[in-house]
């Protein structure tokens, strides 16, 4: 028995040669192939050459499938409906619009008999496996949080959740001051998703996430009394600002590190030039100072 995640990957990989097709929407009249009216014809400009190319590699890529193959996509379409199916094959909307490849597909499925195959059903609620208490709290509280294309069902959502815990998880314990780095505020896409992801699913690493969002990089800050545990980014042309508090550089090994702490009025209270440090630099910066560093990478609440 063919499964859905097969006939779909069948599906994509059928219309992947697709959608890097050059489009030449204002191409001459003389140079658009012309054609009986069939699944094949459609209003997508191509020249010629080039849907002469694109039915090519459609029929090279149905030439590989088996036929256990080809009775899943069809029983899949014929379930699904054309345009769902395509959808589901991940084909771009453009493409659908067109025409040409739903064609193909349908040119291709006239051959094939799907009586020997049950059509693959329109997930529906009571085929959906069940949630536990933890999981369906994680749909109803943040699914509007993520969006996907196509969409996600609730079990399917769940799925890539737990699977973005499985690999968070290995990366940190792979190397767990790469895994704060990375995620260093500001300096990974998405943080905040995989945030909510770790709060139900791998809470374990939510400490690490948090240390990030408090770390900050070079530049020039000012020690905020106020200041939220997220710092804010020092750019070229304002300082950044952070919490009062101690901070160590978060790598070990530190080399030609200069760091500075100074007084409202711009006096050195304090600094540092270290060309080798084989642990980690601690400062401890007062609300109302200053500070600069280089060379000495991120720096993270102290423990």
């Amino acid at each position: 028995m063919v499964g859905a995640a097969t006939v779909l990957a069948v599906g994509v990989a059928l219309g992947s040669f697709l959608s890097a097709a050059p489009q030449n929407d204002t191409a001459p009249a003389s140079q658009v192939t012309t054609m009986s009216p069939t699944p094949r014809e459609t209003g997508l400009q191509l020249t010629a050459e080039q849907r002469a190319g694109g039915e090519a590699g459609f029929d090279a890529e149905w030439d590989k499938l088996s036929d256990t193959d080809r009775v899943a996509v069809c029983a899949h379409i014929a379930a699904r409906g054309l345009e769902q199916a395509m959808r589901d094959f991940d084909v771009a909307q453009e493409h659908i619009d067109h025409g040409l490849l739903p064609g193909l597909y349908v040119e291709a499925c006239r051959t094939v008999s799907v009586d020997r195959a049950a059509p693959i059903p329109p997930a529906s609620p009571a085929d959906a496996p069940s949630l536990t208490d933890q999981e369906q709290a994680f749909v109803d509280n943040h699914r509007d949080e993520f969006t996907f294309s196509p969409p996600k069902s609730d079990g399917e959502l769940i799925a890539w959740a737990k699977e973005r815990c499985t690999e968070m998880t290995e990366e940190h314990a792979e190397d767990r001051v790469e895994f704060i780095g990375s995620r260093w505020s500001g300096g990974s896409d998405g943080a905040q998703n995989m945030r909510v992801v770790a709060g139900t699913f791998c809470p374990s690493l939510l400490p690490d996430m948090n240390l990030a969002d408090r770390a900050f990089g070079p530049g020039n800050y000012v020690a905020v009394a106020e200041q939220s545990d997220r710092p804010t980014r020092a750019s070229s042309a304002t300082p950044g600002q952070v919490a009062p508090g101690t901070y160590g550089t978060l790598r070990a090994g530190v080399e030609d590190c200069y760091w500075e702490r100074t007084s409202a009025s711009g006096s050195t209270i304090a600094n540092d030039f270290l060309s080798f440090v084989p642990g980690s630099v601690t400062v401890t910066i007062n609300a109302g100072e200053g500070f600069t560093s280089t060379g000495c990478g991120i720096w993270v609440p102290a423990a």
